[in-house]
């Protein structure tokens, strides 16, 4: 398949899923599921300019964690992963939460490559939380922490598998 064509295909996916996802969620200002959608479709047509693609990503990241309204309550350090699994099939927000968190992230281990690239990830995921939490846009949740590791974890597994596909 061609990629481009490949390129379109996902980007109109993906347009559908974060719009029920933006409006199940319902935290997001109007218009978000086009932003997000269209610095989705930026970083995969820019793949080939990798500081372009990323620069995209980054900015959905951004636009994802903070284009939101604010909130009161936004520090939680109680581990509740597992309750919420046990819930992650009867309610879709607790499902698009862990799954939500598990790939925001993921995709960094293939921008991001070195020495110190897991610990730079790492310090860019708590740097965010304490924004979100500092703004208010979000909250400072452990959960989130774990489940953002846990998706980068498995960003360096696909790498190292797609690199030895190459």
């Amino acid at each position: 398949m061609n990629k481009k064509l490949f390129f379109l295909i996902a980007i109109i996916f993906f347009f559908y899923t974060i719009t029920e996802i933006t409006e199940e969620l319902n935290i997001f200002y109007p218009l978000t599921n086009w932003l997000l959608t269209i610095l989705f479709g930026l970083a995969l047509f820019s793949a080939d300019y990798p500081r372009i693609s990323l620069t995209c990503y980054l900015l959905f990241i951004l636009s994802f964690l903070f284009y939101r309204n604010p909130v009161e309550d936004n520090f939680n350090f109680d581990f509740y992963l597992w309750d919420w699994l046990k819930l992650a099939r009867k309610n879709r927000i607790v499902f698009i939460n862990i799954f939500g968190n598990l790939l925001l992230f993921a995709p960094l281990p293939f921008y991001i490559r070195g020495k110190y690239s897991l610990l730079i990830i790492i310090a860019l995921v708590l740097v965010l939380e304490l924004m979100q939490y500092i703004t208010k846009r979000g909250v400072f949740d452990i959960v989130d922490i774990f489940l953002n590791i846990v998706g980068i974890s498995l960003g360096f597994v696909l790498r190292r598998l797609y690199g030895k596909q190459r």
